[in-house]
């Protein structure tokens, strides 16, 4: 296959930043001695509260909450984004409608940001040296908004910098079956670009597999077809209807894990230990730099060779309920992630003006956040849990184009979406923090454990009988979680209908929140980075089942008897065991114990 020849640009350089988080909330007041309630005190969630809080939420001031989150573009640490902190800490601050108490925590996290001596650019180079083509440097200024100063360029959050010459080669999603059935055709991948489209695998993946085949740099699009139902000309996408413009790139972080790159495991604060940024895992290997479908179009129109196949033609003991939302965008960012914030910020608001008049108070603390540096990989979010314990979903999506009026016009005419997205969490809000019980059905897990235990008996039962691991240990623990969760349903159902004393509320409520980190084992899963829950967490096997022991399974298959791999399948049965009996230890009546 003859390729046209690209040369890409530098992809980024990192800074060293401080990283705002701001937390408010309002609960049982610290050093208070309160009253123990009386029989005739209300036992639950007060449906008269509820009822109030789902009538007063406002479309109207979710709508000018979102106008005034999204004007500018406000990426994390940026000026406008600071200036976010105020305005979050002055809603949760005001007198009449605030919350007991809001304040900001910061940390020094790394974050990628592209060079402005030295933007980002990918040109088609010529035999001689000329330049033959330039991809554009910015969106299009299509309704004003994306020309403001603040926009900014298109890039590869955390890719290496570098200015990597090559053939194109167009690598449909840039998967390893992808890259595999280049080399198979026998394409040259040494020293190329290949151009890959959105989706199949994760951004940094794209840039890993290329890696493999020696590639020296990567180009991502979003194709029409997996984000605008094909349509793809100015006539037909936004600002004419709610498709990505054909100039429209998604920006993105291309690091693979979450929370600061340098602090695994620990809050980024001045005094924690940090990787060496040089040698800290889970960057892309390789350049890599996103462009629009405008500029893709021209790139595989002028490749030459056989066509492409048919599928490759071009979608946490303190006791408190969190609701939160992180704050950055990568431009304006009116759905993502404003519009979930306007929501929160309206919530808080009609929460805490019933608050502030003393006509109600939660059960159990509320505490609701706002998080910076999400788009860098989930980061605001990760520092602070590090501190205590077919379509994508829009076409704008991460592009100059997420702004208010896209959201005005095409996403949600008269925010009747925002709102009933605000009654439903404030629902769920007041349900979880007023009911006298903690409205968590056990049953439910049951019936997951159940489903999950079936196929595993189904799927893999032959093919560990071959190696002689029974499953009958975790069958075992698997009934004994199901009658532990029969008991105390039938203990909630008889104290619902009485009135029990606070001592024994307080013991039940404590056993289904101390359900879940029954759950939990830190060496379940020593190759994947912050994920320790046994029942959910990455599944790589075939078989819909626990996903350690899904996992070991496929990994052993095609290995002899005695091997480490099958001893890792028994090391994840034991683990699956010993969470199942822990948990169902965890449900029994206290007297019990």
């Amino acid at each position: 296959m003859q390729c046209v020849k690209v040369l890409g640009g530098v992809l980024g350089a990192a800074a060293l930043l401080g990283l705002g988080i701001i937390l408010g909330h309002y609960a049982i007041p610290k050093g208070t001695d309160l009253p123990a309630p009386s029989a005739s005190a209300s036992q639950d969630l007060d449906l008269e509260i509820l009822e109030a809080v789902m009538g007063q939420l406002d479309a109207s001031r979710i709508r000018e909450n979102l106008r005034e989150l999204s004007k500018e573009p406000h990426l994390a640490t940026s000026p406008r984004d600071e200036a976010l902190v105020q305005l979050l800490l002055q809603r949760w601050q005001d007198p009449e409608s605030g919350l007991d108490s809001a304040g900001t925590s910061e940390y020094e996290v790394l974050l990628s940001f592209p060079s402005q001596e030295q933007p980002n650019c990918v040109d088609v180079v010529g035999p001689a040296g000329d330049i033959l083509f330039s991809s554009q440097r910015s969106e299009e200024n299509l309704t004003g908004e994306q020309g403001d100063p603040n926009v900014v360029p298109p890039y590869a959050a955390y890719a290496p910098p570098g200015t990597p010459q090559g053939l194109l080669v167009y690598a449909n999603r840039g998967s390893e079956e992808d890259f595999m059935e280049l080399h198979h055709q026998g394409i040259k991948l040494q020293d190329s670009i290949v151009l890959t489209r959105y989706g199949g695998v994760g951004r940094r993946a794209k840039a890993v597999n290329a890696a493999k085949y020696g590639v020296a740099g990567v180009l991502v699009y979003t194709d029409p077809a997996d984000i605008n139902d094909g349509k793809s000309l100015p006539n037909e996408t936004f600002p004419h209807s709610w498709g990505l413009p054909p100039s429209g790139v998604e920006r993105g972080s291309y690091f693979e894990y979450f929370g600061d790159p340098l602090t695994p495991y620990l809050p980024a604060n001045p005094s924690s230990f940090r990787l060496d940024s040089d040698s800290a895992p889970g960057f892309p290997p390789i350049p890599t730099q996103p462009i629009g479908f405008k500029d893709a179009e021209v790139l595989l129109c002028n490749l030459q060779g056989t066509s492409a196949p048919a599928a490759w033609q071009g979608a946490l003991s303190y006791r408190y309920v969190l609701y939160g939302n992180h704050r950055d965008s990568w431009v304006h960012g009116a759905v993502d992630p404003s519009s979930g914030t306007a929501v929160l910020l309206e919530l808080s608001r009609v929460l805490g003006t019933l608050l502030k008049k003393g006509t109600w108070r939660p059960r159990r603390s509320i505490v609701f956040a706002s998080w910076g540096a999400e788009e860098f990989g989930l980061i605001g979010s990760t520092e602070f849990t590090e501190s205590k314990t077919s379509a994508r979903i829009y076409p704008t999506y991460h592009t100059a184009f997420d702004t208010f009026d896209y959201v005005d016009k095409f996403v949600d005419p008269g925010f009747s979406s925002h709102q009933a997205v605000a009654q439903t969490a404030g629902s769920v809000l007041l349900r979880l923090s007023d009911s006298l019980f903690l409205p968590l059905n056990v049953s439910d897990y049951s019936e997951t454990l159940r489903s999950f235990l079936q196929a595993a008996q189904q799927d893999l039962g032959g093919l560990l009988e071959q190696h002689n691991i029974s499953l009958g240990p975790l069958v075992t623990a698997v009934e004994k979680f199901e009658e532990a969760a029969t008991v105390l349903g039938q203990h909630i159902s008889a104290l619902q209908k009485g009135t029990p004393d606070p001592l024994q509320v307080r013991m039940l409520n404590d056993q289904l929140m101390l359900l879940e980190r029954a759950f939990l084992n830190s060496r379940a899963f020593p190759e994947e980075r912050y994920y320790s829950h046994v029942l959910w967490a990455p599944r790589t096997g075939s078989a819909a089942t626990f996903p350690g022991l899904s996992n070991a399974c496929s990994k052993a298959m095609n290995t002899g008897p005695g091997s480490a791999a099958w001893a890792e399948v028994k090391r994840q049965l034991s683990i699956l065991v010993v969470a199942l009996e822990g948990a169902a230890a965890t449900l029994r009546p206290v007297a019990d114990l």
